[in-house]
Formats: C-alpha cells, structure tokens, sequence
C-alpha cells in the first residue's frame, strides 16, 4: 500500500511543471514597510519577490525619497547604486535634493550632487543641484534661509547659482538674516560671485561679458539693499521709541524669511503629548509667573506669543485630561494677572499691543480647539471684554500724547505766511504794527523762510493736560511735550508722528488689520470733535483766515492717512463735521441771497443749527470783510427754530407709552473697567458681544474676510449730535471678526504703511497663527517649577509634628513629586 501511495504522489508531482514547483518551494515575502525598511530588507524583498521592473522602480523610489528626508545617507548610498533617478520627486513634486536640503542633512546632499554629477544629469535643463520645488525654491535658498553655511558652501561650490528666483520673485537678498548673524552668509555669497567672476575667460563674447556684470551688480545691490534695509528699519523703530517712551528692545524683531509651511501641522482635533503641557493645581503660580507676570513685551517672531501657547498647551490638557475646576482657575487667574500686567504699565504701547495679540491669538485657538469651544464660552467672552480694555487703553494713550500739543500743532500752527497781517473790525492793532514792521525788515520779500514755519507758541490755557486715567502721567509721557527729535512741536508733524508711531507699534506685532482700521477711526473721530469743539470754544479761531490755515494743517493728516493705504473712506467720514465747520467759517460771510444759503446749509449735513448760529454769532469779520444779509440771518434763525421742532418731536416719539422702545446705541465706555474680572451680569458694562451692534459685525466680518476687501471699510458712524459741542469722549462701535481664523493671520507683507514694495504689491499672501513654545523657554519653565518645589519642600522640613500621619504624608508627597508622574492633589497641600 505504501508503494501504491509514493507511486501516487510521483504520478501527481509529474503532472506540476517546473514554475509551479518553484512557486510552491519559495516562500512568499512579508509585506514590505518601506519608511522602515534597511537596505538589506529592501535588497531581500526586489530579489526574493515576483515583481515587475515597475514596481521594483516605485519601491526603490520611494525608498529613496523617505532616506533623503530623513537623512539616511547608508540607505541612500545603497539606493543610488540600484539606478535610482538622483532627481526624483514626491506627490508634492518636491525633488529628493531639496527634501535633503530642508532639513539640513549635508551628507545626502552631497551625496545626491555626486551621483548626479556622475550620471551627467547636469547636462539636462532644469535637472540637477538648480532644481526647484513647486514653490520654486532651490536647494540653496533653504539652506540661505537655515542660515546653513556649510551647506550654502558646498551648493556654491558645485555650481549652484545665486540668482535663481522663486515663483513669487524670492531672491536670496530677502533670505539673508539682518545684522551680523548674516554676515557669515553675505561672505559666502560675495565669495562665490567673486570665484564666479575669476573663472569668466576675458575673451568672451559682449553677451556673456554683460550677463557676468549683470550678476556682479545684482550681488552688490543684495548687500547693498539689505544693509539698507536693516538701517530704515533700525531708524523707524528708534523714531518710534523716542515719540511713545518705550524699551527698543520691546520694538525688535529679527525679519523673517517667506512664510514656508510647517513640517507637522498642528492637530486640533486631536490632544497629541507635544502639544499640551502637563500640570498640577501646585503649578499653576510658577506658571502663571513665568508665562505672564515675569514676561516682557517682545516682537521676536518665536517669542511674541509665548504666554497664549502657555495658556493654550495648558487650557488643552486640564479639558482633555484632567478636571474642569483645574480649567476654570487657569483661565480665570491667566486673564486676571493679564489685567494686572496691563494696569500696572497703561500708558506703554508697546505693552498693550504685546498683550492684545496674545489675547487674540488665545480667544482663536480656544475657539478652534472643538473640545475647548464648547467648555470655554464664558472665557471666550471674557477674553472679549479684555482685548476691549486693552484697544481703550492704545487709543487713550494716542490721544493723551495729541492732546498734550493740539492746539499749538493744529490750530495755533500757521502753515503759510501772511496770515499774521491781517487786520480784524473793532481790534487796537498799534502794538502789532510795530512788532510786524520789525519783522518784516528781516524777511526777503516774496520767500517763506524756514522760521515762519514755526513762528507761534503753544496756547499757555492748555499747558495743563487731563489724564484721561484720571491719574498722574507717566514719566514717559511728561518727557514727551519736551522731546522735539520728530518734527517741531508747533506742526502737524508733530502729531503724525504719534501717529505714524501707533500705526508702526500695531504692525510690529501683527494686531489685525480690523482692529487697526478701528483704532484710527476712534482716534480720527476724537482729533475732529476735539478740534471742532476748541474752534468753536475760543474766538480768536472763528475767521476766514484762521479757517483756512486750520484747513490746511487738517490736509496734511488726511495725506498721511492716504499715504500709510488706510481704507479711502476713513478720513473723509470721521472729518466731515469738522471739515464742514472750517468751509463753515470761510463761506458764511459771503451769504447775501436765501437760495445761496439754503443751498450751503444742505451741504453741510453734519453740522447742526445750534453750531451755525454759534459759530456766525463769535465769527471775527477781517477789515473790508463783507457781512451775512439780514434776510439770511433771519433764514437762519427760521431753519434752526424748524430743527429744534423736529428734535422735540422725536424726543416725543421714543418717550410716548405707544412707541416701541428703541435699542441703546451701541458703544463702548470710555474709562477703564475694573481689573476684577468677576463681574456680575447687573453691572452697568455689558459683554462686547451683546453689545456690538448687527450691522457693524456683519460690516467687519465682511470687510475683513479677505485682503482685497480692506479698502471698503467705513468707520462706524458717531451720535446724532443735538448740541453745539461734540461728545469727544463716545467710542464707536467697535467688533471682532466673528471667524475665528480672522482674528489672527500674520500678514508677511504689512497691510498698512508706505513700505509695500512692487514685489510684494503682486503677491500679498497670508500665514496663518499656530501655537508653539521654543525649547530655552521649557527649560526656564521646568527649572522654576523645580525651584519653586524645592522651595516647597523646605518648608515641609520645618514641620514639628509627633502625629505619624502628618509625616507619612510628606514623605508620600516627597515620593510622588520626584517620580514627575502624578500630579499633587489638593487633599495632598491640605494634608501638607
């Protein structure tokens, strides 16, 4: 039976050919994992498996782009002898040497430029160590902007080219750092044109003769503009320290190179180790003191929003991972010592801004973050109402520092000469007569000289300056009337350079061009109610001549505006009242007919009959001057009688039991709130966000939903004025963008300001805001939570105690502290 059944199988095996044999002894390969996979398992896999060319190609491929970036240089020496493509690509069309490039890895570099070169890929337009990735980066503009100068060197050396241009225009000038961490670099670069230049033979043609100094101007205009650069933003940063009093170092920032995309994006679905920051409730002051009280305002693009990311990595491992009491008292006690860090120093710009930024990138990610969205409302709101302090606080510390010179920079301020000659009715002008002949024999006839610019003096009745803090001004702000570095301090450069400072504070720590818009709407609404209301106050400004210098002076803050691109309709709708009163003033003693006058007071829709008749009842009539008919003052008398009717009629409407009652005008209170953030519900200040009016949110999330559309903002519109002095002190309707992407995107290129260049005119781009922490400031975070516990443990070596009990629970705290694995609870500092 035995032989019968070998027989048998002898007949079968027969009957297999020889391929199915071989199939059936060798032994099918595992799955090949290609991201872990070494150069023998790759070796074994293409050699033992049935595959075709194909996909022994694709694998190798993909091999050898994952050692690339990765920095495998074994693996990838292996790869480059199995006939791999030096120049392969991923699915981001991202070349294997730029991979190698980006993360710094010199060796698979050289190895690719060598494998390359062997292979004469260089012989191949558009192949070889000039590749470029989809953005049209080359090898040497990553390791340009990694400030890498070995790698820089050894492109350079093997025939990278220095003026290679990215899709956007980028050149290696806009890659270079500024000052001397750049300097090693600028000699690379200088180096390498200069070795360039040496191999040029003379007797080339006129062609290749020009490329060649085209090449050598282009690198010196590099330097050269660079180092033009760092010195105009050098100036502007020490102009705006000496106009607001603040630290430079507040101001500084290293310049960054085009916004590239992040290796990892941040997961905000998901609550990943290192993106959160384990704590305790016993760490919660150490944190609160290195992250917010301790800090200083900072520009430093890895600095400037250390104390949101601290906040956030914390807020983000309490919600996932712990209790929502342990939530609770971060959030509470972050947005108090903020407040405290923002009272303590009102009057500093540069502090607020620092603050306002990282409160809005804090409200953005706590409402990015879906877990933390739906647990964090009431903080969201919170959060509101303090990035609502803090703009009062910048545009009262504008306002104060205008103040303090308004009326010698706007209204005393003659901008032309020959003003001062003229003569009014009913004034003793003999003193004047001869003071002005003295004057004149000094001045060529027919030439304004630099001292008539300056030749009034400050108003003595405005020396003294209201604290609109109600308190006493800082020391910077009192060393401000005395400091006349920016323009002179009888002149409306006077007052753009606070401006022009605001605008370069808000810019230097990327405040959202909505809340920009909004902040000189504010502070362009308070400069006209204010200049309105001293004209009217004091005679001496209500004339035709004194109207016109105004006017003047008023233009030039107008050209600053359209100057720095703030929105067109900015000016023109928070001026108009008092542009109106000053065309008032020049036109209304030349009213003689009723028509000419209806017609002229329909003109001016923003001035009411109670400032028309106050401002002709004080009007000063020059010499020869003519005078207003007595049937226009009638008509007058006749349409500021018919308007208080009106109003008295609409006073009778919202006050009649039958009317519907109308909503409060939306507005914000102009004094600082209380630094409790406990507050109730009954106070007399209601949330930002029940307060913003429908149409002014609609209105900025609109405007504000994508740069094209910042030229349309219109500034909110003020009160219905019904007196003859305007409410300076009333804020406008102010809003946040309600997306919460919208209220922080860091615009690489500056929105507002006249430093746009051409270049950056036609490819404006964003970037968005994503948390993160840099390494020295975990480790200054870990070793002040580590002396803060030793400095715990210390005082539990004073306790005296016999009870067993309270001594085991030390030792048990001390065990548990210094294994960093659990954190100490509550009961435990209670039994402490």
């Amino acid at each position: 039976m035995g032989d019968s059944m070998a027989a048998q199988v002898k007949s079968d095996s027969n009957e297999l050919t020889r391929d199915q044999l071989e199939t059936l002894l060798v032994p099918v390969p595992d799955a090949l994992d290609v991201l872990t996979a070494s150069a023998q398992d790759l070796s074994r896999h293409i050699t033992s498996a049935h595959l075709d060319e194909a996909t022994k190609s694709a694998i190798l491929e993909q091999s050898y782009l994952r050692a690339s970036s990765n920095g495998s240089a074994d693996l990838l020496e292996w790869l480059l002898k199995q006939d791999v493509d030096p120049d392969a690509k991923d699915e981001d069309r991202t070349p294997a040497i730029i991979l190698a490039a980006s993360f710094a890895h010199l060796d698979c570099v050289r190895l690719i430029v060598e494998a390359a070169h062997a292979r004469r890929h260089y012989s191949k337009p558009g192949l070889g160590i000039n590749v470029t990735d989809r953005a049209g980066w080359t090898a040497l503009h990553w390791a340009v902007s990694q400030n890498n100068v070995t790698l820089a060197s050894f492109l350079l050396n093997h025939g990278a080219r220095i003026d290679m241009r990215s899709n956007k225009g980028l050149t290696l000038k806009k890659l270079l750092r500024a000052g001397p961490k750049g300097d090693d670099m600028r000699r690379v670069l200088q180096s390498a044109q200069a070795a360039r230049l040496e191999r040029i033979n003379p007797k080339l043609a006129n062609g290749a003769q020009a490329d060649v100094s085209h090449d050598a101007g282009e690198m010196s205009a590099i330097i050269s503009e660079d180092n033009e650069a760092v010195q105009r933003q050098r100036d502007i940063i020490a102009e705006t320290c000496r106009c607001l009093g603040i630290s430079p170092a507040q101001l500084q920032s290293e310049p960054q190179p085009e916004a590239m995309p992040p290796d990892e994006s941040f997961d905000w679905e998901l609550c990943l180790p290192d993106q959160m920051l384990v704590f305790g409730m016993q760490d919660l002051p150490t944190i609160l003191r290195v992250a917010i009280a301790d800090i200083s305002p900072t520009a430093s693009a890895r600095d400037r929003i250390i104390p949101a990311s601290v906040i956030f990595f914390c807020a983000r491992y309490a919600c996932h991972y712990d209790t929502i009491d342990l939530l609770d008292e971060l959030l509470l006690g972050s947005i108090e010592t903020i407040e405290a860090a923002l009272f303590s120093d009102p009057s500093n710009m540069a502090n607020c801004a620092f603050w306002l930024l990282n409160s809005l990138v804090l409200l953005h990610a706590l409402k990015t973050d879906p877990n933390l969205a739906m647990a964090t409302p009431e903080y969201q709101l919170n959060l509101s109402d303090l990035i609502n302090q803090i703009f009062v606080f910048v545009i009262r510390d504008c306002e104060q520092r205008i103040d303090k010179i308004l009326d010698a920079a706007m209204l005393d301020y003659e901008p032309v000469t020959g003003f001062e000659d003229v003569r009014f009715e009913g004034e003793w002008r003999f003193v004047k007569a001869l003071t002005d002949s003295a004057r004149k024999r000094n001045v060529t006839p027919g030439k304004r000289t630099v001292m008539s610019l300056f030749n009034t003096t400050p108003q003595q009745a405005h020396d003294e300056t209201v604290d609109v803090f109600g308190t006493k001004l800082s020391p910077s702000a009192r060393s401000f009337s005395n400091f006349n570095a920016i323009g002179d301090a009888t002149s409306p450069a006077r007052v753009i350079a606070i401006l022009s400072s605001t605008l370069v504070v808000m810019q230097t720590y990327h405040i959202h061009p909505s809340i920009v818009c909004q902040t000189f709407a504010q502070v362009f609404y308070w400069l006209a109610c204010e200049l309105s209301n001293r004209i009217l106050a004091k005679r001496k400004y209500l004339c035709r001549s004194k109207a016109v210098g105004i006017r003047l002076n008023v233009s030039s803050v107008e050209e600053w505006a359209r100057l720095n691109r703030l929105p067109p309709q900015l000016v023109p709708k928070t001026f108009a009242p008092l542009k109106q009163l000053l065309q008032w003033l020049q036109c209304l003693s030349s009213e003689t007919t009723l028509e000419g006058l209806r017609t002229t007071i329909a003109g001016l829709p923003a001035l009411n009959p109670i400032q028309l008749r106050q401002s002709l009842r004080d009007y000063r009539y020059e010499v020869d001057e003519g005078h207003m008919s007595q049937d226009c003052l009638r008509q007058l008398a006749v349409h500021h009688a018919e308007w208080e009717g009106k109003q008295l009629g609409k006073l009778n409407a919202q006050t009649s039991p039958s009317a519907p009652p109308n909503k409060p005008r939306t507005s914000i209170t102009a004094s600082p709130v209380s630094p409790n953030i406990r507050r109730s519900s009954s106070q007399a200040s209601v949330r930002l966000g029940d307060e913003v009016n429908l149409d002014r949110q609609r209105h900025i999330d609109l405007v504000f939903s994508h740069p094209s559309r910042y030229p349309s903002f219109l500034p909110a519109r003020g009160p219905d004025n019904v007196h003859a002095d305007m409410d300076s002190r009333f804020m406008l309707p102010f809003a946040l963008p309600s997306s919460a992407n919208e209220l922080v995107a860091f615009d690489t290129t500056p929105v507002f300001g006249p430093q746009l260049s051409a270049e950056q005119e036609a490819h404006p781009h964003r970037t968005a805001c994503e948390p993160g922490l840099p390494s020295e400031f975990l480790q200054m975070l870990d070793a002040a939570r580590e002396q803060d516990a030793h400095a715990l443990l210390t005082q539990s070596h004073t306790v005296r105690s016999a009870d067993p009990q309270v001594l085991a629970s030390i030792e048990d705290w001390r065990a548990r502290m210094a294994q960093e694995t659990l954190p100490v609870e509550d009961e435990d500092i209670r039994q402490l």
